[in-house]
């Protein structure tokens, strides 16, 4: 288990989301979780998507550990932004052996319950990071917003038929409790932290969240203006919070007069 934490549930994806954290610890915390979430994520895809896809992850299943090092990248559909999946490391091959094995056991013959057990475990092992101890925690609170938060602010803003944005997406939580808070809601993101808007994108996929998340600084790019809705709890610590006041004021005025922006929380 990683130090300093403990689950926050024990439910059975919390306790399977430690398991799987404990079996990458060999290569880093958040190389390691970005393993373990891509691994979950190659396999609802490849379960989702049945033939052919479901045949790509018994090859993957049955390979040798430095081949799965080769395949895991040519299932994965998104572009490496920092070439993190290329290692034939013995330490990675040997984490991915185990990862896979242990989410190879996953399917019990219920496509459904495959399905809904793993997007649970990926949510779970976000939660697993925000929950661990020290001095890395502040560095992840760049990446989330709490739950409980993100719901609030979706159920006192969000209604039927909204686009809704989120310039500071992180994993996506807002996003998440936004289209989960009324229906037809679409949803945007964006984030300056590519490994947060990687995993935001994942999780929405296999939330079956239709989104667009893009990579950039929201206080320097142009935003989407057709949202009627921009929700977000700002990263203030990642700036003088001064200057991060000034940022997103401005960033909010640009919306307010490109847009057809109804409410701003």
């Amino acid at each position: 288990m990683i130090d300093g934490a403990e689950p926050r549930r024990q439910s059975a994806e919390a306790l399977l989301s430690w398991r799987l954290l404990d079996a990458v610890r060999g290569i880093g915390i958040e190389r390691g979780a970005d393993l373990v979430l891509e691994v979950l994520f190659v396999r609802w895809t490849t379960a989702a998507m049945r033939h052919p896809a479901e045949g790509a992850w018994s090859a993957l299943a049955l390979a040798s550990p430095k081949r799965k090092a080769e395949l895991l990248p040519r299932l994965f559909p998104f572009a490496d932004t920092d070439g993190w999946r290329v290692d034939q490391s013995d330490s990675f091959c040997l984490a991915l052996e185990e990862l896979v094995k242990i989410v190879d056991r996953l399917d019990t013959g219920d496509l459904a319950d495959l399905l809904r057990t793993v997007a649970l475990t990926y949510d779970a092992v976000l939660d697993a990071l925000e929950d661990r101890g020290g001095h890395s925690k502040a560095e992840f609170a760049e990446f989330t917003t709490p739950r409980s938060v993100a719901e609030l602010l979706a159920a006192l803003t969000v209604e039927a038929g909204d686009d809704v944005h989120d310039p500071a997406c992180g994993s996506g939580n807002i996003l998440l409790a936004a289209h989960a808070s009324a229906p037809n809601v679409r949803v945007t993101g964006n984030d300056a932290n590519a490994r947060a808007a990687m995993r935001a994108r994942m999780r929405l996929y296999i939330h079956d969240v239709y989104q667009w998340i893009n990579v950039g600084d929201a206080f320097e790019e142009f935003e989407p203006s057709s949202a009627d809705v921009v929700l977000a709890q700002p990263p203030w610590g990642l700036r003088k919070e001064d200057d991060s006041k000034r940022l997103f004021a401005r960033y909010l005025q640009r919306s307010e007069a490109a847009s057809r922006l109804r409410r701003v929380s």
